[in-house]
């Protein structure tokens, strides 16, 4: 995918939303149950989780843009 990432779209968006559903089931997860120990650990995946798969459409598309 890395080789032909501008002609992969969907397949980009599908793997953000993996990502996204992920961070939004472990916030589920922790509403539910709580925030295990170590906090900082379990954040720490949270918050990437939660932030990359913006980073990874809005640079997408930024790509997409500037192709001619």
């Amino acid at each position: 995918m890395a080789w032909t990432i501008a002609r992969q779209g969907t397949l980009v968006y599908l793997l953000a939303l993996g990502v996204l559903l992920a961070g939004i089931g472990r916030l589920v997860s922790i509403s539910q149950v709580g925030l295990p120990e170590p906090h900082a650990v379990w954040l720490g995946y949270l918050v990437p989780e939660l932030v990359l798969p913006f980073v990874i459409a809005l640079s997408h598309r930024a790509t997409l843009r500037r192709r001619p």
